[in-house]
């Protein structure tokens, strides 16, 4: 099963706006119980105005019922380097994208887990060209429960969100994709966000302090 903000969330397709405060928007898991668990592959859409101002910033993460983090929790630092961090129970390990994202353009990641292994890529551009892969194979099985708690995209209490866009986020349900050929399990494109100059229609983040 494939989730999408465009047709969960975002109004007529377009993107949300952050402005980079505590605050983001819940993407809400519809009622459907995955097959296999501690499996998912994401694919986000985002685009930066301005380096993160603190340490980090959150970009996505997920949370089960009780408010607790589960994997994947992604960060963007001031270097726009991206951070996956997955969790092991009440322990976590960090995979860092070594390529930082530039400003002013869109940028397409995209994250798969399934068991002990993550892999990670981005791309930059409507073309999607270049894309660099990292993967990271870790001694515990990934914490990854798709039928307990909801994604969120943005700030929260303890790290605000970044400042520009995010396009769409596309949630694939029980897949798992290796370096080779994730980018292009993910490659279908969101519509309606190309033009962030006109800004119309955008949706602005709501405060959620998770």
């Amino acid at each position: 099963a494939v989730v999408s903000t465009q047709s969960t969330g975002a109004e007529k397709g377009f993107a949300f706006v952050m402005d980079g405060r505590k605050c983001g928007v819940a993407i809400k898991d519809e009622e459907v119980v995955s097959v296999e668990e501690g499996t998912v592959t994401l694919s986000l859409w985002f685009h930066l105005t301005n380096r993160c101002s603190a340490d980090l910033c959150s970009l996505i993460y997920r949370y089960n019922n009780e408010g607790q983090l589960y994997s994947p929790l992604i960060t963007i630092d001031r270097k726009s380097r991206l951070h996956v961090t997955v969790f092991f129970g009440e322990e976590g390990r960090v995979g860092t994208l070594d390529e930082a994202v530039p400003l002013g353009q869109w940028v397409h990641l995209a994250v798969s887990l399934r068991g002990t292994v993550l892999v990670g890529c981005t791309s930059v551009g409507r073309d999607g060209a270049a894309p660099r892969c990292q993967h990271w194979r870790f001694n515990e099985p990934i914490l990854y429960d798709e039928n307990n708690g909801d994604w969120q995209l943005g700030g929260n209490f303890y790290l605000p969100g970044p400042t520009g866009y995010f396009g769409s986020l596309r949630l694939y349900r029980d897949q798992f994709y290796d370096a080779e050929h994730l980018m292009d399990a993910v490659a279908e494109q969101p519509t309606d966000i190309w033009d962030i100059a006109a800004r119309k229609g955008y949706t602005m983040c709501r405060r959620h302090n998770t």
